[in-house]
C-alpha cells in the first residue's frame, strides 16, 4: 500500500497542501502546525482520525518558543536530530519500550514516503505531511522521556520514588536540552536508573532480538487434563515450530516423543523426550512473552529510588 500511495503521486491524498517552494512550503507547515496544536487543544490531544496526542500542553509551549516552525526538519529534509528521533522510534525495543507507542506507524508511513519522492515532486512539499511528523516526534520525544525515567507500568503503592509525577516544565526542559546539545542517546541516558542490574539486563536485549522470533504458538495445556487434546495441541505446536512434518495426521506416540527431544535440544533442555514442567514451559513461552518480562522487569528498576 504504501508503495502504491507513494508512486501514484497523480492521485491527491485527502488533506494534502503540496508547496511550490521552499519559501511557501515553510509558511503552509507553520500554518498547519498552528492549526493541528488548536485542534489538539479542542479535542483532547485529537488531530484526526488516527493521531492523539498525548502530551499536547508542553507541546504548545514548544512551538509557541519556535513560532509554529519546525524543529525535526527543515524545508524538504529532517534535520539530524529527527532523523535521530525517527531511529530511536524504530529501534525504542532496545530500551524494553515499544515503537508502537510513539506514533511509529503513522511516522514510518510518512518517512516512507518522504524517501520514495527523492526529487521532490510531491510527497516532500506536502506541508501537512511535515507539520503532523513533526508534532508527532515531539509528542513522541515528550512520550519517552516519561517512560525512560518512570516507566510504562502505573505508579501504584509500591512506588519509592519522590518524583512520580512530571511536570510540564519538566517535559520542555528536557527537550531545550536536546535541542541545545543534539545528542538524543546522551540526554535519554541521563533519564534511566543508575543501578546495574538494569544495565546488565538492557544489555542482552539486541542480542535477543537479533534471534526474535515473532511469531504466535499454540498454547499446550498439561496432559492431566485432557491427554487427547493434549497430544493434537502439542503436535500443532511442535509442528508450528518446524520439529514434526505434520499436522493433519495423528503423530504416534514415538514421533512426538522424536519431536520433543528435537525441541528440547534447541532450547538447552535435557532431551528425554518427555513433558516435564520445564518442557512445557518452555513450549508455551514466546519470545514476545519474554520481551515483556524484559520490559516489565526494566521499569520496575524505573519505581526505585535513585538510590537505594
Amino acid at each position: 500500500m504504501l508503495l502504491s500511495t507513494s508512486c501514484n503521486n497523480s492521485k491527491k491524498r485527502p488533506g494534502q497542501d503540496i508547496a511550490s517552494s521552499p519559501k511557501e512550503l515553510q509558511q503552509k507547515t507553520s500554518s498547519h502546525i498552528e492549526s493541528l496544536i488548536r485542534n489538539a487543544k479542542d479535542h483532547k490531544g485529537k488531530i484526526d482520525d488516527s493521531t492523539v496526542l498525548v502530551y499536547y500542553k508542553p507541546l504548545e509551549t514548544v512551538y509557541e518558543k519556535s513560532q509554529n516552525g519546525t524543529v525535526w526538519s527543515k524545508g524538504e529534509q529532517w534535520l539530524p536530530i529527527g532523523d535521530s528521533m525517527y531511529h530511536f522510534i524504530e529501534n525504542a525495543k532496545l530500551y524494553g519500550l515499544f515503537p508502537e507507542d510513539y506514533h511509529f506507524q503513522q511516522l514510518s508511513f510518512i518517512h516512507t514516503l518522504f524517501f520514495n519522492d527523492s526529487t521532490s515532486e510531491s510527497d516532500r512539499k506536502d506541508a501537512t505531511l511535515w507539520a503532523k511528523a513533526d508534532l508527532m516526534l515531539t509528542d513522541a520525544f515528550f512520550h519517552i522521556v516519561k517512560d525512560i525515567k518512570l516507566g510504562r507500568l502505573p505508579q501504584d503503592s509500591i512506588t519509592l520514588r519522590k518524583d512520580s509525577v512530571l511536570t510540564d516544565a519538566f517535559y520542555i526542559r528536557q527537550f531545550g536540552n536536546l535541542m541545545q546539545s543534539g545528542a538524543l542517546t546522551a540526554n535519554i541516558h541521563e533519564l534511566e536508573p543508575k543501578i546495574k542490574a538494569y544495565y546488565l539486563l538492557k544489555e542482552g536485549i539486541k542480542k535477543f532480538l537479533d534471534s526474535f522470533d515473532n511469531r504466535s504458538y499454540t498454547f499446550v495445556p498439561s496432559p492431566s487434563k485432557d491427554r487427547s487434546k493434549y497430544k493434537q495441541l502439542l503436535q500443532k505446536r511442535l509442528y508450528e515450530g518446524g520439529f514434526i512434518a505434520t499436522d493433519s495426521i495423528p503423530a504416534d506416540s514415538v514421533q512426538l516423543s522424536q519431536a520433543l527431544k528435537r525441541f528440547q535440544e534447541k532450547k538447552g533442555l535435557e532431551a528425554d523426550g518427555k513433558i516435564g514442567n520445564e518442557t512445557l514451559l518452555a513450549l508455551n513461552t514466546s519470545d514476545r512473552e519474554k520481551f515483556l518480562r524484559i520490559a516489565i522487569t526494566l521499569d520496575r528498576f524505573k519505581m526505585l529510588p535513585p538510590e537505594m
